[in-house]
């Protein structure tokens, strides 16, 4: 049980053996109540006055996550009506237009982080509006900033980086659903811990023995925390440049987001971490596998690489043509991925997340080490690093330099997305790609008896 302070009073939430909420008291009478499905997903909410049932509303869901469907169940019928529909675009939170009960169209307006900041009516004119304070409480006024209200007058729960609220209690109470747990916007955390929590194991004998790269967490110790040394942080204090659409911070793809996508399609937490680190261990400097010039396999994160003293582009499997240009990653991922067919049917499961989460990092390459990104080869991802190695650290002396400095996003920001809004939608890509590999996994019975929460 967990006490939370409301401005009228204190509530008490209680959860399930999975750390979810399913009830919310004010210590006499409910105010809500929860229910999920075996996916995690929920999918019933009841709210409450004075101790009686006021609303019952059901959730449905395509695979991604995404509510399509709100309904109004009445149990005394019962009957089932149709309260809301959606329609989203590219990102999983990017909801375009909600459709109400009387068929009335309302369009959507997002700011850089997808917060709701325009309710549009289909002629183009503002019907509401929505500003936030830097950790997301809304503000809601009518079309002209002229009168605010508490809630919105009609009936969009979609408002701080497109995530639903929850109005409770006489609105005395907002909490935020970020899909795996509930956001305080009016204390700036989580109300419960990152269900992926704590990674890695105790023993360093163990992690020397399954990665080529072990952290010791004697000397590094945050690199056991998924979100630092705080697990109720939001987005590690950046709110108002950062999201979390899933409650499972971080959202670097490698490590975080493959342990999230594997969290999602029913993995345990401790075997999620296990994928998703040997995913990020690709990267790593002297894993053999780096995607560093002269000492790591660039084939792992590109299909080609410029070559400066040819000045031409060639395949990192050789020369192009010894190998097609577009499908080195194509190939590194098919091969880990049978490694690790192989070893989830033959019961040794360390091995088997380890090749999947090998297989998965080349897949997830193709979505950010692209043209979209100015990232297709190593010097296009990080030209100021190779210039440097070139002899032309402040690229003025190469052409090739002179254009990646003038012209190359990436030229002093290559370890971070040179487009945010084209990667939010590339991030979700990268996921929709891992989801389906990670789950074939998971059918394997010795996977499902060590690795499958249960429900």
């Amino acid at each position: 049980m967990v006490v939370l302070i409301e401005p009228d009073g204190d509530v008490e939430e209680r959860y399930d053996y999975e750390n979810r909420l399913v009830k919310i008291t004010d210590g006499v009478y409910n105010i809500a109540e929860y229910t999920y499905d075996a996916l995690g997903r929920r999918i019933e909410m009841k709210t409450y006055d004075n101790g009686e049932v006021d609303s019952t509303t059901r959730y449905y869901y395509n695979n991604n996550w995404q509510v399509l469907a709100e309904t109004d169940y009445d149990s005394t019928g019962p009957t089932e009506t149709q309260l809301r529909d959606y329609i989203y675009g590219n990102y999983i939170d990017e909801v375009l237009i909600m459709t109400d009960d009387s068929d009335a169209k309302h369009y959507y307006g997002h700011d850089h982080i997808f917060s709701v900041v325009t309710l549009i009516e289909p002629d183009g004119d503002a019907e509401e509006r929505y500003e936030y304070d830097a950790y997301g409480k809304p503000t809601i006024s009518n079309a002209g900033f002229t009168q605010t209200y508490d809630t919105s007058q009609f009936g969009n729960p979609y408002m701080f980086t497109s995530r639903h609220v929850d109005s409770l209690d006489s609105d005395d109470l907002q909490l935020q659903y970020n899909r795996n747990r509930y956001y305080d916007y009016h204390t700036g955390r989580w109300l419960t811990h990152d269900p992926l929590g704590i990674q890695g194991s105790a023993n360093l004998i163990d992690e020397l023995a399954k990665y080529e790269t072990p952290k010791f967490y004697l000397l590094y110790p945050l690199d056991q925390y998924i979100d630092s040394l705080n697990l109720y942080q939001y987005t590690r204090s950046k709110p108002i440049s950062s999201t979390d659409v899933r409650g499972l911070w971080k959202t670097d793809v490698h490590k975080g987001g493959t342990a999230g996508w594997a969290y999602d399609v029913g993995y345990k937490a401790t075997c999620a971490n296990k994928i998703g680190k040997a995913c990020d261990a690709v990267d790593d400097l002297f894993g053999g596998r780096s995607p560093r010039p002269l000492i790591g396999n660039l084939g792992y994160h590109f299909d080609q690489y410029y070559n400066p003293l040819k000045g031409k582009f060639m395949s990192t499997m050789g020369e192009v043509g010894s190998y097609a240009i577009n499908e080195n990653r194509a190939h590194y991922t098919n091969k880990h991925m049978t490694k690790a067919r192989e070893s989830a049917q033959s019961g040794d499961v360390d091995k088997a997340l380890k090749e999947l989460g090998t297989a998965l990092h080349p897949l997830q390459d193709s979505f950010s080490h692209n043209k979209g990104h100015s990232a297709h080869t190593p010097f296009h991802h990080a030209p100021s690093a190779y210039c440097a190695l070139w002899g032309d650290l402040f690229g003025i002396i190469r052409k090739d330099c002179r254009d990646a400095r003038e012209n190359n996003p990436n030229w002093n920001n290559w370890d971070l997305p040179d487009k945010k809004d084209k990667w939010y939608v590339d991030y979700e890509a990268a996921g929709e790609a891992t989801r389906p590999m990670v789950a074939e996994i998971l059918e394997y019975p010795l996977i499902q008896c060590k690795c499958k929460r249960q429900k």
